[in-house]
């Protein structure tokens, strides 16, 4: 569909400014993340989340909270108290521009999202989101809210359309009086008769135009379009692009040839197996006044298969994305409504998208975190193959130049692959595919040219690699490609003022604390929950079993897992069950062998009316260890808070090949334990899969769905996957003269997340299972440093379980879930590894970000243990089977990090990661 509209590329990134002045030690200069969500018009493929065809809209308030008032404040430094005050995201109105929002979040950080096209504008002095849909208020048809001037024919003229922007102006016309169009939305569409429809699609800077041929014509068809040009010129180069120059013969604008294909399609390229040029001539009267002739070949009419459309051109504007591809389109895509990468045809046919993004905001700073998202509307495949690859673009090109023999060059550095495979069919909807670019982005803000990124398969050959996104040209606006980059900003305090500096230091340690580790458990435990239909709507009434995790076996052997007991919702959907004070030998001699902590599954399993598997499990650990021995893992289960499960279709068919003992992971991946958070949904690739949604199978929503009453089910378990990781359980600190040490003793003393599936390929990590085993080893270290700060790592076994329900009236269907076993060191591999180097968190600039309340003053030659408490939860600590778990560490007289002053002149400041040094500081950081 062809797309006219006046606009211009995105700006180079600045030149990296010199340091200015260090800040004097001890001034504190509160961090901020700013998340910048840079949208720009592109196709995006997806990660494997599920969601719907409309995106949301951009708003320009905060989502809803309870709340009264609007969210939003006149300035910076008043939205941020707002923001803390009130606990909800309230929008910077200061900062609101036509193409970006910003907003102050709760926790003092900033959140803005700048997109590449604009997203609002202002009418009467008022912003006003933009809204396309046309109206017949005047002489033409007009869009609500535009980011131009756009007039559309109500019919009875012969002009078309027009756009009108910062000065400059043209508009197409037609060479017959057109009839009174039909409007849908923002497009309207004029009946030509014999069997032809001519549309034009308001966007948020232009319109889009096209010919559809219901039927082959008569005879010879062409079309003529008259061009209304204030101070412009259009040519045509020799490679059938139109060029748009003002009257010095600056290029203004330029699209790729006019195009035409029929209604035949290759499952593999979702395109028109029948496609060509259209001719193309640009007529030039004596006046000067210039006429676009379209003439669409006639044995191509011939053969064609109907309706065929007649594409007149594609976006007359300078773009900072575009595609090639060969054989068939050797030069510069610009202007099309998508993007492509990767081949259909074993590499006859091959594409590579090429994009710029604007992060000259980010120059010297650090980056945090920064993701590329594009919406993949079509692939080759389910399958992902060999992926698509992200790489850094080395040398200079423009979206009018580029040509498939006249690429910029690339470098591998910080390459990342994506293998989301999305839009072939219903089983791999159309979605959005993630590249973590963090690397990347930090190369520019260290002052590395910023030349975009480069976007093709990562196996040129490779059929399943083919992908289509949508691009910054498409009609609907919400599915532009958007970078999200998280940074640290100094100029917000931590304590919601702006440019005041805290005092130095807090209380000074006079003495060391010391543990106060549990002495006495008693009486049975009580664990408990809650489960909900997907919508939030309790399950009241329904049937929970608790069976013991543990007694599933690793080898692959199908067991029905021990039950402990069952529990019924109550109206609400909660559940208690207190177990028994003398447990069943099998029970008791679990909980021996992990410490005295009985792990717990409890799930719910029930059928729809349709025959579909309802499912929905938590785990759960039961201190049933009692006395003064080995009571401090009793005492940590029994800490545990009620969760809330909400139960999902269970759809999964398959026969799981089982494959034990498949993974041993003996690499030193810093990149795995950064303490950072993990997506609520995730692929088996680790990445992002945000917009899944499990509630829907096969495009039919079960959140509102309540299971039968009646229809019994049961679950027959097998363990699928082993395999041995090193797994982050801790990190100490020792900045300057300072000593670091880590002491993890000879038994397990950490709870991990546990990841659950319905599908095999969507993961979220809820629930928790801890291991308090023995270990057989002494691990830990003591004396690092000065200058040192590292995570420590320890090999774990894992699992994969299958959970096989069958239920009366159903088909039996499979979940799964990832479970840590016990520790386990591989051949070849040591008891013990030190992780990602975590000094960051350390120094002068960390403390200064650090809260006053956190921090504690540690004399020369005084030391500090924490030896209490939980640790901060490590989101990244392990990625098992490609799915990346969550853990923390229980601390104790034998579990605990120490940090040890040095003799020297001064004394030093600690601080907590998650609370004041008295309290549960989860880790020490140190200055």
């Amino acid at each position: 569909m062809g797309s006219w509209f006046i606009g211009g590329p995105s700006g180079p990134l600045r030149a990296s400014a010199a340091p200015g002045a260090r800040r004097r030690l001890r001034q504190v200069a509160g961090a901020v993340s700013l998340l910048l969500a840079v949208e720009t018009a592109m196709v995006a493929e997806s990660t494997g989340q599920a969601m719907a065809e409309t995106p949301a809209a951009v708003s320009s308030a905060s989502e809803s909270s309870e709340v009264s008032g609007p969210a939003e404040a006149a300035d910076k430094a008043s939205a941020v108290l707002m923001a803390r005050s009130q606990d909800r995201k309230i929008e910077v109105l200061s900062e609101r521009t036509t193409d970006s929002t910003t907003y102050a979040l709760p926790g003092g950080e900033l959140q803005t999202s700048a997109y590449a096209g604009p997203v609002r504008v202002k009418q009467d002095g008022q912003w006003q989101d933009i809204d396309t849909s046309l109206s017949d208020s005047g002489p033409s048809l007009t869009p609500q809210a535009a980011a131009a001037d756009i007039a559309v024919s109500d019919g009875g003229d012969t002009a078309l359309a027009s756009v009108t922007k910062g000065g400059r102006s043209f508009g197409l016309g037609w060479e017959d009086k057109l009839p009174a169009p039909v409007v849908t939305d923002n497009t309207a569409s004029y009946d030509l008769g014999g069997g032809q429809e001519l549309t034009v699609t308001a966007l948020a800077q232009g319109f889009s135009q096209n010919v559809v041929l219901d039927r082959a014509p008569d005879g010879p068809v062409s079309y003529r379009i008259p061009m209304d040009l204030d101070g412009l010129k259009l040519s045509q180069a020799d490679s059938g692009h139109l060029l748009l120059n003002d009257t010095d013969g600056k290029l203004v604008a330029e699209a790729s040839a006019p195009m035409m294909w029929d209604s035949t399609k290759n499952d593999a390229s979702g395109e028109s197996d029948h496609q060509a040029q259209v001719g193309t001539t640009v007529e030039t009267a004596g006046d000067g006044r210039q006429t676009l002739v379209l003439t669409p070949a006639a044995d191509f009419l011939a053969t064609a298969t109907y309706p065929v459309t007649v594409d007149p051109t594609s976006t007359l504007a300078v773009t900072t994305d575009t595609w090639v591809q060969t054989p068939d389109y050797l030069d510069s895509q610009l202007g099309s409504q998508e993007l492509k990468s990767g081949t259909y045809d074993g590499g006859s046919d091959v594409a590579r998208s090429f994009m710029k993004f604007d992060v000259s905001n980010f120059v010297g700073e650090t980056i945090t975190d920064a993701n590329l998202a594009l919406y993949s509307y079509y692939s080759s495949s389910c399958s992902p193959g060999a992926g698509t690859r992200a790489r850094r673009v080395t040398s200079d090109w423009s979206s009018s130049s580029i040509t498939w023999g006249a690429q910029p060059t690339t470098t591998t550095a910080n390459a990342v692959v994506n293998t989301g495979a999305w839009g072939y069919n219903s089983s791999c909807p159309a979605n959005w595919s993630h590249w973590n670019l963090t690397d990347m982005v930090q190369d520019w803000a260290n002052g590395l040219p910023n030349y975009g990124i480069r976007i093709n398969s990562a196996g040129e050959s490779d059929s399943l690699t083919w992908r289509r996104y949508r691009s910054a040209n498409y009609t609907t606006s919400g599915y532009a490609p958007k970078l999200t980059v998280t940074y640290e900003d100094p100029d917000i305090k931590d304590d919601g003022g702006l440019g005041t500096a805290l005092p130095s230091g807090g209380p000074t340690i006079t003495a060391q604390p010391t543990s106060t580790d549990p002495t006495t458990v008693t009486g049975p435990p009580t664990v408990s929950g809650k489960f909900t239909l997907g919508s939030g709507a309790p399950l009241a009434n329904r049937t929970v079993n608790i069976t013991a995790v543990d007694s599933v076996p690793d080898d692959g052997t199908t067991v029905t897992a021990t039950s402990v007991g069952t529990a019924t919702t109550a109206s609400d959907g909660t559940w208690s069950f207190t177990l028994p004070t003398t447990l069943p030998s099998d029970l008791q001699a679990l909980a021996d062998a992990n410490g005295g902590v009985l792990s717990l599954e409890a799930s719910y399993n029930g059928v729809a009316s349709d025959g579909t598997v309802l499912t929905g499990s938590d785990y759960m650990d039961a201190g049933v260890a009692t006395g003064s021995a080995t009571t401090q893992g009793s005492i940590a289960a029994r800490a545990e808070t009620a969760r809330t499960v909400a139960i999902h279709p269970d759809a999964d068919h398959t026969t799981p090949t089982v494959s034990l003992n498949d993974t041993t992971d003996l690499t030193d991946d810093d990149s795995l334990s950064v303490d950072r958070t993990v997506s609520t949904w995730q692929s088996s690739t680790g990445a992002s899969t945000d917009s899944y949604s499990p509630n829907v199978v096969n495009g039919v929503d079960y959140s509102s769905v309540t299971p039968m009453i009646g229809a019994p089910c049961v679950s027959h378990d097998y363990t699928i996957k082993t395999g041995v990781y090193y797994t982050t359980v801790g990190e100490a600190h020792a900045f300057y003269d300072t000593k670091a040490s880590f002491e993890y003793n000879d038994t397990l003393s950490s709870t991990w997340g546990v990841a659950q599936s319905v599908d095999g390929t969507n993961w979220s990590v809820t629930g928790k299972a801890s291991r308090k085993s023995s270990t057989g080893h002494a691990i830990g270290f003591t004396g690092k440093g000065p200058n040192w700060a590292k995570q420590f790592r320890i090999p774990i076994k894992y699992k994969e379980v299958n959970h096989q329900i069958a239920c009366t009236g159903s088909q039996p269907a499979n979940h799964y879930s990832i479970l840590p076993v016990k520790f386990a060191v591989p051949a070849g591999g040591a008891v013990s590894t030190f992780g990602a180097d975590v000094r960051s968190k350390d120094g002068p600039e960390a403390y200064s970000h650090s809260k006053s309340a956190y921090r504690a003053v540690l004399p020369k030659s005084n030391y500090y243990t924490l030896s209490a408490g939980t640790s901060v939860t490590f989101g990244v600590a392990v990625k098992v089977f490609g799915v990346t778990i969550s853990l923390d560490t229980e601390y104790g007289s034998t579990h605990n990090q120490k940090i040890t002053a040095g003799t020297g002149k001064y004394e030093h400041d600690i601080w907590g990661a998650k609370g004041p040094i008295d309290e549960e500081p989860g880790v020490i950081y140190s200055y």
